[in-house]
């Protein structure tokens, strides 16, 4: 019997383009951020579409530091509608939940965290939904440098 030990390379564990390790973008130090290839980026609606449709892409973009120029960079995004945190912060835009928070639910759990999560069979929120993910394929659908994009937008992490 042998026992093989892989030589450690650290170059190679991040230029695997479209799959294997990716970064979280949000958490990702600059250092690391240049030697990856594949991101992932938390999509929160509120932020994009804070005036009903009116998609503020750029600061979004700018936010996550999302550059379409450099050709080897990819990006996974991922919509949520309900992401726990410590700071309870909502990824639904304020102009949707007047309409429908009465039909939601906010919580505060030491297991998951605080925030938000949206009656998911609220027939305003299911259209407006609709809406949005068609603004974000028409945005995204002829940049090369966008993997996938995960519509997760069902429960607490989509």
């Amino acid at each position: 019997m042998k026992t093989i030990i892989p030589l450690e390379n650290k170059e190679s564990l991040y230029r695997n383009p479209l799959k294997g390790w990716v970064q979280w973008r949000e958490h990702a130090e600059e250092e690391v951020l240049i030697n990856s290839q594949l991101y992932f980026v938390l999509i929160n609606w509120s932020e994009i579409e804070q005036t009903q449709r009116f998609y503020n892409w750029e600061h979004f973009e700018k936010k996550w530091k999302i550059n379409f120029n450099i050709s080897n960079k990819f990006y996974v995004f991922r919509l949520v509608l309900d992401y726990p945190q410590t700071t309870p912060k909502k990824w639904i835009p304020e102009w949707l939940l007047h309409s429908i928070a009465s039909s939601g639910t906010n919580y505060d759990s030491q297991d998951i965290g605080k925030g938000y999560s949206p009656d998911y069979t609220n027939k305003l929120l299911i259209k407006n939904h609709e809406r949005f993910i068609k603004a974000l394929a028409r945005r995204y659908n002829d940049k090369q440098q966008v993997a996938f994009i995960e519509v997760g937008s069902l429960g607490h992490w989509g």
